[in-house]
């Protein structure tokens, strides 16, 4: 959201976490195709905070609708039709039906190269409770949130589960690569 309450979304595939303790986020920012930054890098600077929704499948459609480059009064949410509901701790509303937000305080922008690098501290989690197991994990079967492969979305239906791999000592590894 900007500093004047205009509502933002935009879709970020470029997100991953930063650290656990404290809980951190990163998402990437490439510039608009003229070469601007794009809103959300300049309401985040300018606001401090984010909030980052997980989308799933069911609402891919909507979540696309928010990538075309609007200009900044330009209110996503009602673009794409999506409702909002208002965070606990950040002003910027969450996305009322994504399952999982995170609430962010801004912590550092970077540009190690050409885009710019955003670490938000997750100030407040969201998780909706049907997507728990008995063990209060996330099952992400149940939530098949929706992953980017290239320039491709697929919603997550398949996990693999991957054999441990046995220890392996100095001993084993060829001399070429140690």
């Amino acid at each position: 959201m900007s500093a004047s309450g205009r509502r933002n979304l935009a879709p970020f595939s470029f997100f991953t976490v930063v650290s656990t303790s404290p809980p951190m986020v990163s998402i990437t920012m490439e510039r608009r195709d003229d070469g601007r930054e794009k809103d959300s890098l300049l309401n985040i600077r300018s606001t401090g905070e984010f909030a980052v929704n997980v989308v799933t499948a069911d609402m891919a459609a909507r979540m696309c609708a928010t990538s075309e480059e609007y200009t900044s009064e330009v209110d996503e949410f009602a673009v794409a039709g999506v409702a909002a509901r208002p965070a606990h701790r950040i002003s910027v509303p969450l996305v009322a039906a994504a399952p999982i937000s995170m609430e962010c305080e801004l912590e550092q922008i970077i540009q190690p190269g050409g885009d710019t690098i955003v670490i938000g501290r997750i100030v407040l989690w969201h998780v909706d409770a049907a997507l728990f197991d008995a063990r209060r994990h996330v099952d992400v079967l149940r939530w098949q949130p929706m992953g980017r492969v290239g320039a491709s979305f697929s919603p997550v239906e398949h996990l693999v589960e991957l054999p441990p791999l046995a220890p392996v000592s100095g001993d084993d590894v060829p001399a070429a690569g140690r």
